[in-house]
């Protein structure tokens, strides 16, 4: 069984952006290689792609016979094949863009040439998709399958630079409908689950957890000095937890909300990302336990700062997207095989 707070401890510059079930994604420096995008498990590491590009893996999830990770390679998206002990069996290097969240089936992101990237939905039983093209750039950052429906968010242009968005496809990419806030400020929307949406939003030259309840105009703001960014939500047999950053004394920490309770964790710079999916457990990166940075799991446990939030509830008046649905079919080259890394998790050092 894994401790309560681990990290990294042998690969630098590391950070962790996923995982599940002893599989985690993220990326790595490599002496010689530049930012690698990395694959760990309880049996090793694995980098992946170019040694001349930097690179990273934002989404993981289980598919039939193994894992499938997606992410970027320079300008361009990344897609790797693995196997049911999380070691890589091919990758592929797409078109200009990025993706950052994968439900197994699909996954979602960016879609170029820049300098205005469209949201893009890739099918991944054939590397081929939609974009779907709205005035100035936009990108979906999160995925939710519900039935017969995906609803896509993320950050579209808006009065304040950039807007949340919502997007409702069926299975097969076409649009059915789509909403941006238009909150007067800057705000995106970084993850979806059922009926809710989490990000941040900036008032007043801050930066301030954002819940959008969809498919309605529903909303609310979690308030208090300093940047606050919720990145990812779910709800286990005890509780439903949150995670993301918050500012402690000038620095963003890891966020965990819980019970009621806020928590910025760790003593240095550091963020939690991702949720895995079985056990109330995030990944992320800590600079708490070494200059360098370093890739971190944690369970919400041990010492903490204790959060005092604002709760301030709001309707939004979304206004309809008037985007339009293309097909896309991506051309995707194939990668050199995976090396293997010095990576390795031990326990977070005492403090």
């Amino acid at each position: 069984m894994l401790g309560a707070c681990l990290v990294l401890a042998t690969l630098y510059n590391s950070a962790l952006f996923a995982g599940a079930e002893g599989v985690w994604v993220g990326r790595a420096w490599v002496e010689g290689r530049r930012l690698e995008a990395l694959v760990l498990t309880p049996k090793g590491a694995f980098g992946v792609g170019l040694p001349e590009e930097d690179e990273g893996l934002y989404g993981l999830a289980p598919t039939p016979g193994g894992w499938v990770a997606v992410g970027f390679s320079g300008l361009r998206a990344l897609w790797v094949r693995l196997d049911a002990q999380g070691r890589p069996r091919a990758a592929w290097r797409g078109p200009e863009g990025v993706l950052w969240f994968t439900d197994g089936v699909h996954a979602v992101g960016g879609l170029g040439p820049r300098p205005d990237w469209d949201v893009w939905l890739l099918r991944l039983a054939d590397g081929k998709g939609h974009r779907y093209r709205g005035p100035g750039d936009a990108y979906a950052y999160g995925l939710w399958r519900s039935g017969g429906a995906l609803y896509l968010v993320g950050r579209t242009a808006g009065p304040g630079g950039f807007d949340a968005f919502w997007l409702h496809t069926d299975l097969e990419g076409r649009l059915r409908a789509g909403y941006q806030s238009r909150f007067p400020g800057n705000d995106y929307l970084r993850y979806v689950g059922p009926g809710l949406a989490v990000g941040r939003a900036e008032v007043e030259g801050d930066s301030e957890g954002f819940l959008w309840w969809l498919p309605g105009g529903r909303a609310e703001l979690w308030r208090r000095p300093g940047l606050d960014y919720f990145r990812m939500w779910r709800t286990y047999p005890r509780s439903r937890v949150l995670v993301g950053e918050a500012e402690v004394e000038g620095e963003r920490r890891g966020l965990w909300v819980e019970g009621g309770q806020a928590r910025a964790l760790g003593s240095g710079l550091g963020s939690l990302r991702y949720l895995e999916p079985q056990t109330p457990r995030a990944v992320g990166f800590s600079y708490s336990y070494s200059p360098e940075g370093q890739g971190w799991l944690s369970t919400g446990q041990g010492a903490g700062v204790v959060l005092k939030y604002r709760r301030e509830p709001f309707f939004l008046q979304p206004k309809r997207l008037e985007w339009r649905a293309e097909p896309v079919e991506p051309v995707w080259q194939p990668l050199p095989g995976a090396v293997e890394l010095a990576g390795r998790l031990e326990p977070c050092p005492a403090q």
